[in-house]
């Protein structure tokens, strides 16, 4: 079993949810350093050299886990031989992220980046689709510089990226048999469906887009519910702001729920769950909602396309706005039969910590011993 020092600069979120699923479920001793989830431009500035002066002792470790938002370059450079070797795990990449909207391009965080996926002795992106957006994103970078770019580090860094899908910790009495029995009929008892958005109530996630849909299913004269789960650190949009005086009665939850626990039961209340997002790297909330007993509605995009089952694709997923409109309206007038939710729930929940763990405990193995 080895000694391992987590480093997690933006502790919040999915990466909290990542960390806090590893550390509970791994056979290894982790010891958990964290930074809280805010102003991340700071934290890869200026992350290492606060964290230098906390951790006195880094040689007491056999291996730094390191999901990013800061510089190992700069952790390596002050601690010398006392860094132990390093796993570098991906949630995103800011150069493979698109650009928030009045934003201009910094490109260091872009070179912060590359030099931990050179300096890493193991490179873990968190999906196939991220890690191939990423590489492909730094071959466009490379050919940016106006000369002497160092092309050489792509080969460098495809070579050592592999991908580890997340985890994800979902009630365990809630997948065996008699159990998913009892959630699954929970739908049909709705006497009006309900559907979930349990995404950040940011621009990357197009709340637009969703609320677009909505309204046409609302003028349509369809009945639905709606459960509006997220967080948003700054302010909140203008079309949550109208959804809410909109729909009124019809919103059973607005809002970040107060713990874990209550979320996991507004998933566990809905019919649907729908992303439509324009960046995501994985997808942990709708693979939670989808093992929960919610039918998933996905952008045929993405990360999407790999984490769903390929009997279900055309049900599932959706290319245009269109035809997202058009597989919930026939959603909420024709439900799912119970066999098709109760194969989508068990695969799904083939993501389980429980069932996804030894990959990441026998990378940790190998690291140790290397």
């Amino acid at each position: 079993m080895s000694k391992i020092l987590y480093i997690e600069a933006f502790y919040g979120g999915s990466h909290k949810n990542f960390a806090d699923g590893l550390i509970k479920y791994s056979r290894h001793d982790f010891y958990l350093v964290t930074l809280p989830e805010k102003d991340w431009k700071w934290r890869i500035r200026s992350g290492a050299l606060y964290l230098i002066n906390e951790i006195k002792n880094p040689q007491d470790y056999d291996i730094l886990f390191l999901p990013g938002m800061i510089s190992l370059a700069e952790l390596k450079a002050h601690w010398g031989s006392k860094c132990p070797k390093t796993l570098v795990y991906l949630h995103e990449t800011q150069l493979s992220y698109p650009l928030p909207p009045g934003t201009t391009v910094d490109y260091q965080f872009y070179f912060t980046e590359l030099n931990n996926a050179l300096l890493a002795d193991e490179l873990v992106f968190n999906s196939h689709f991220h890690r191939d957006s990423y590489l492909q994103a730094l071959s466009d970078l490379l050919d940016r510089v106006p000369e002497y770019s160092p092309r050489w580090t792509l080969e460098k860094v495809k070579n050592k990226a592999r991908v580890l899908y997340p985890g994800v910790d979902i009630p365990l009495e809630e997948l065996k048999a008699d159990a998913m029995e009892e959630l699954l009929s929970k739908s049909s008892s709705n006497p009006i469906p309900i559907i979930v958005w349990n995404h950040r109530w940011e621009y990357d996630k197009d709340p637009e887009m969703f609320f677009r849909v909505i309204r046409k299913v609302y003028h349509g004269g369809i009945p639905f519910k709606l459960v509006l789960l997220g967080e948003n650190r700054q302010f909140i949009p203008q079309v949550f702001l109208y959804a809410k005086d909109r729909y009124g009665d019809d919103i059973l939850h607005y809002g970040w729920a107060e713990s874990r626990k209550e979320y996991l039961q507004f998933l566990l209340q809905g019919d649907i769950c729908i992303s439509t997002a324009i960046q995501e790297n994985f997808g942990i909330s709708m693979v939670e909602a989808a093992a929960l007993g919610c039918f998933p509605l996905l952008p045929r995009r993405l990360s999407y396309p790999e984490l769903t089952p390929l009997e279900w694709q055309d049900q599932i997923l959706y290319n245009r706005e269109e035809e997202l409109l058009k597989k919930l309206k026939n959603l909420l007038l024709n439900p799912p039969c119970r066999e098709t939710k109760k194969s989508i729930c068990r695969y799904y929940s083939e993501h389980h910590w429980i069932r996804s763990i030894e990959e990441y405990d026998l990378l940790l193995d190998r690291l140790f011993v290397q």
